[in-house]
């Protein structure tokens, strides 16, 4: 049998990744700009810029403070739009020279999820007032399970999910190549529904794990004998080191409990 280099290394010390919400962006301070500009040419504030610089800062401090038992490198991937860019290329001079901003990665497996035909309205009011129809029922989905609810030609956050999936198999092949950490530059319900693919998080779970702030970073780390944790370990809107076990807050899956009449075997008439 031939040898995997890449799985006997996973199996005793997998990745561990960091995920970083982009900065606060022209859409965060106006929803109008997603229509105006167009999703993937939103950029980045002056307050955005700062916090993808301090979260990298940030970040080089918190891996000189846990190092990884190897010294691998650092290896980062943005999404393809704009704000996501920006905030890698912050992170990178936050960084100090950990990365180089020419050997970030980019996929459009990372965008934000799409909302269809309402990202070209600037408002939900003008939502409601132009396709009232289509608006009441998708608040009408979105109040019975946000995680399934899908905008008219848009995705759901379960989409998003799906979409994010084989990127991970993405990861795990170069990681094969060599051992290495990864950031990944993403946005909000993107970041979430990565965690919730990569630890296997119940969707049940969704309305608990709520949008990070701007600039924030999560971890994931972890092996596949010991499992794998999902922490908040910066909060991008205080700049400040913060310590939240999400993995510990969205553990566990919701089974119904079998209905009494059929807990001694098939009821009655059946």
């Amino acid at each position: 049998m031939m040898f995997d280099r890449g799985r006997a290394f996973r199996d005793k010390w997998d990745m561990r990744i960091f995920l970083i919400r982009h900065g606060y962006s022209a859409g965060n301070e106006d929803p109008a700009n997603y229509a105006l500009v167009g999703d993937p040419h939103v950029h980045l504030t002056d307050k955005g810029w700062a916090q993808a610089i301090a979260a990298g800062s940030f970040l080089k401090d918190w891996i000189a403070r846990h190092p990884a038992p190897d010294g691998r490198p650092l290896q980062a991937w943005a999404s393809t739009y704009r704000r996501t860019r920006e905030t890698a290329a912050g992170l990178a001079q936050g960084l100090g020279g950990l990365i180089s901003p020419t050997d970030i990665r980019v996929s459009s497996r990372l965008i934000e999820m799409d909302f269809g035909l309402f990202s070209h309205f600037q408002s939900e009011q003008e939502r409601a007032e132009k396709m009232p129809v289509e608006a009441e029922f998708y608040k009408a989905a979105r109040a019975r399970h946000k995680f399934y609810a899908q905008p008219p030609m848009g995705e759901s956050p379960m989409d998003v999910l799906h979409r994010v999936e084989p990127f991970i198999a993405t990861l795990h092949r170069d990681q094969a190549r060599g051992p290495k950490d990864v950031a990944i530059v993403t946005h909000g319900v993107t970041l979430r529904t990565f965690a919730m693919a990569y630890l296997h998080i119940d969707p049940d779970m969704y309305d608990q794990f709520t949008n990070p702030e701007n600039g924030s970073i999560y971890v994931i780390e972890g092996d596949r004998n010991k499992g794998y944790s999902l922490k908040q370990i910066y909060n991008g809107e205080t700049m400040q080191a913060v310590d939240i076990d999400w993995g510990a807050r969205l553990k566990g899956v919701k089974i119904p409990d079998v209905p009494p009449k059929f807990r001694s075997g098939p009821a009655p008439g059946l």
